[in-house]
């Protein structure tokens, strides 16, 4: 039930968060929104494989609650939101590449959680 309720939320507000904090164009944060949506559903094949073969199914369940929190829980440090810059006339887009880091990081984590 938790993975779900995981699922769910994230697809609720991830292209929001993309859109809004770290300002990404409508068409790069539904890339990775359907990236994500695809990997979520992809990811179980791999995850009942390992499980069967190598893990077992108590201690695949585990592993998937603790990288789902891992993940949560660096999707809660928020970091500094991308800010739009003029320079020479253009305006850019400045991230910070670290926090960026952390949210592929903690996204990847809650893929491989769902899996």
């Amino acid at each position: 039930m938790w993975e779900r309720f995981s699922y769910y939320g994230m697809r609720a507000l991830l292209i929001f968060y993309l859109t809004q904090h770290f300002l990404f164009s409508d068409e790069a944060a539904a890339g990775i929104y359907g990236a994500y949506i695809s990997l979520v559903y992809i990811t179980p094949v791999i995850g009942g494989i390992v499980a069967d073969r190598y893990l077992g199914q108590s201690k695949a369940v585990i592993l998937g609650a603790l990288l789902l929190v891992a993940g949560h829980m660096g999707m809660a440090i928020e970091g500094l939101k991308a800010v739009e810059v003029t320079v020479r006339g253009q305006i850019e887009i400045q991230r910070d590449p670290f926090y960026l880091q952390i949210f592929y990081l903690s996204l990847s984590l809650i893929i491989m959680g769902v899996g």
